[in-house]
């Protein structure tokens, strides 16, 4: 009696329904791959937006604080106004709110306010006489030196918003700002429906006042 090896395999049939399966299966894969991949980059730049927000109040708060920097203790200058809010002003009661401010100090006691000092001071405030305000445009803060030959520099992107307030609205008598910043994610559209702001705020009492 003689046996003949005969060697089974898969049908055509069976191949394509496997390879429709294993399709499947793969295309599912990758989109939630994708998936995943665009939840990181939405919460990674919402991440990189609270930083941002929390660096922005910070560097706000340090700047304002040195307002008024007396080193020479000259007792004219004390009724210098080193807190001003500029621009277009609103009030509620007797609060006053901007969206732009100016500080004074005087670092050599001549009860002006038109000195720069050495950019490796240790004073965080390089100038006598500086400006605060948002570029909307751009989204950027920037600090303006508004002494003579004075630059303007960048303190922080990607801010949508920003507003000081005073809370007695008094002239020279300003102790305390709230500073007030909305930061909003890099490269995710306004459109788009998952976007979202991030408000952060400080209340900012100057040292030397």
């Amino acid at each position: 009696m003689k046996y003949e090896n005969v060697e089974s395999g898969f049908s055509l049939v069976e191949v394509t329904v496997s390879l429709l399966v294993l399709t499947v299966v793969m295309g599912i894969a990758f989109t939630l791959l994708a998936s995943f991949q665009r939840s990181y980059r939405y919460e990674e730049a919402y991440a990189d937006a609270q930083r941002n927000a929390r660096f922005a109040v910070a560097r706000l708060a340090e700047v304002i604080r040195s307002a008024g920097t007396n080193p020479t203790a000259n007792s004219t200058v004390n009724p210098s106004n080193f807190l001003s809010l500029l621009g277009t002003k609103t009030t509620s009661g007797v609060a006053v709110t901007a969206g732009s401010i100016e500080l004074k100090s005087d670092f050599n006691g001549d009860t002006l306010n038109t000195e720069r000092v050495a950019s490796n001071s240790d004073v965080i405030v390089i100038s006598e006489d500086v400006t605060i305000s948002l570029d909307s445009d751009h989204r950027q803060i920037l600090l303006t030196d508004n002494t003579p030959g004075g630059s303007t520099i960048i303190l922080a992107d990607n801010v949508e918003s920003l507003s000081f307030t005073d809370s007695n609205g008094a002239s020279n008598t300003n102790k305390t700002v709230q500073i007030q910043i909305v930061a909003v994610p890099a490269g995710i559209s306004d459109s788009d429906p998952r976007y979202r702001r991030v408000s952060y705020s400080e209340v900012v009492r100057l040292r030397n006042r």
